[in-house]
């Protein structure tokens, strides 16, 4: 067999076929970013104070104090409302349940005396129901409270009136 000589354009068919194409890179092209890579972001839906989003420490305040800006009457109406309503409850109650306590002559208990401890059982019992009563009052305010606020920031995330 002869030898085959390789020609001068290097590799040929031995069948005398043309030659293979040669491979060339392609022409040089700037890089360019695919569509939509790079974009800025769009904007988060935000039909009310605080956008539709996970959201930070600083936007959580903000949006609170968006809020009270946006919605003060109900906000700040509600809750001095309820405050009033509860400080008078609770004065009230104080005054009629510890006042066994207030009037409580401890005169017969000192230097050793034996008083009547009947009398000093019902003033702290006073005092305990009294206590009861009043932190009752001020939870069943507290949730009344917070009740009506959380429809009130519900409304104004979602940018609907009151």
């Amino acid at each position: 067999m002869p030898a085959m000589s390789e020609p001068p354009g290097g590799w040929a068919s031995p069948t005398g076929d043309s030659p293979a194409p040669t491979f060339l890179p392609p022409p040089a092209q700037s890089w360019q970013t695919p569509p939509g890579w790079g974009q800025p972001r769009p904007a988060e839906p935000q039909p009310g104070v605080v956008p539709l989003r996970p959201l930070g420490l600083g936007e959580l305040l903000d949006g609170a104090v968006t809020i009270i800006r946006r919605y003060p009457r109900p906000v700040l109406g509600m809750s001095a409302v309820l405050a009033i309503i509860a400080t008078v409850l609770n004065v009230t109650l104080a005054e009629t349940v510890f006042k066994p306590l207030i009037n409580f002559d401890i005169s017969s208990f000192e230097n050793g005396g034996t008083g009547d401890t009947s009398q000093l059982d019902g003033a702290l019992g006073g005092a305990a129901v009294g206590g009861i009563g009043s932190s009752l009052v001020s939870a069943l305010a507290t949730v009344l409270l917070t009740g009506v606020l959380t429809a009130i920031a519900g409304r104004g995330v979602l940018g609907k009136p009151m």
